[in-house]
């Protein structure tokens, strides 16, 4: 297997790991969304500020990761491989759709947060 392959591979797995955990967190959204559709401030469970806090933290580490470009895309100009060129146009573009999903995640969890503590809507995440 040659080096670009083997970092191809790489970034394939880092994706797929980013696409996991980006499911991961959309089922907890919904669930939680389900769960508290009915909730009012004064039911307000612990384990569902918990779970939000749970969910806070795996979105912020998401966001990080999709922020940051793996060190494996950091490449040499003299890499000209018109295969590897269209896979990684491929990969950014999916990276691109990925982050967009977390924004909006970000934005559902917020808004759904804010409804059942009986807050005004406001973003809670700088998404810049």
């Amino acid at each position: 297997m040659t080096r670009e392959t083997e970092k191809f591979n790489l970034q394939k797995q880092q994706l797929e790991k980013i696409r996991q955990q980006l499911l991961f967190v959309a089922a907890h959204l919904i669930e939680l969304m389900c769960k508290t559709v009915d909730k009012t401030v004064n039911n307000w469970h612990v384990s569902n500020d918990e779970a939000v806090a749970s969910l806070l933290q795996t979105l912020k580490e998401l966001k990080s990761d999709l922020l940051s470009p793996p060190a494996s895309q950091i490449r040499s100009t003299n890499d000209s491989d018109p295969v590897q060129e269209l896979e990684r146009a491929a990969w950014q573009q999916e990276r691109s759709i990925l982050q967009n999903a977390l924004k909006q995640a970000e934005s559902k969890l917020a808004k759904a947060t804010a409804e059942t503590e009986n807050k005004p809507t406001v973003e809670a995440f700088n998404l810049k």
